[in-house]
């Protein structure tokens, strides 16, 4: 016996995507459809198996993975705070721990939740776990494994890895701007 694939149609019997009643039913391997013809489509059919032949649940976006594809410019926020806070000596350290925890911590937050909601429409998710590697990391894993399973769900992590990529541009663009500066008071100061 072989493993079904969660959410494909066993082979059988089913409408075309589209049939209407009257148009003959065709039958379905479990990966493709065949050439083979069988009796019409009755008139009120018991389920709606085009959807399950498709791939079943398609739902994968949820608030909480959008929320993580944004993150990286959380971090890169609080991490330019906490570089302030070590940098200003009169700052607890206490403050950049601070600034350095919460944003890992709500990060893998997130995940959780968006692996919650994800596994009310899908089985076999990504884990949370991924996400203390930083939410690219879990955005890629959580594209992999649904897109094995013959899903849609991409685009999170595209956006998050161009916040990423968006994001470390930005840096290189400060950190050039302030050795700009720096060089100009240099100059100036002669």
């Amino acid at each position: 016996m072989t493993e079904q694939t969660a959410g494909v149609a066993p082979a059988g019997w089913y409408p075309e995507p589209g049939a209407s009643a009257g148009t003959p039913l065709r039958w379905w391997d479990g990966t493709e459809w065949t050439e083979h013809v069988g009796p019409a489509v009755p008139a009120h059919p018991s389920a709606e198996p085009a959807a399950v032949v498709a791939g079943g649940s398609q739902r994968w976006g949820t608030v909480w993975v959008w929320l993580l594809a944004a993150s990286p410019w959380l971090t890169l926020v609080t991490g330019a705070l906490a570089l302030n806070a070590v940098i200003t000596t009169d700052v607890p350290v206490w403050h950049w721990i601070v600034l350095l925890v919460v944003p890992n911590a709500l990060i893998v937050g997130l995940a959780i939740f968006d692996v919650r909601q994800l596994r009310q429409w899908h089985d076999g998710v990504a884990t949370w776990a991924w996400s203390f590697l930083g939410a690219p990391v879990y955005l890629i894993a959580r594209t992999l494994l649904l897109r094995n399973r013959g899903r849609f769900g991409a685009a999170p992590m595209w956006v998050g890895l161009a916040n990423v990529l968006t994001g470390l541009l930005v840096i290189v663009g400060l950190v050039a701007l302030g050795v700009w500066m720096v060089l100009q008071l240099s100059i100036s100061m002669g």
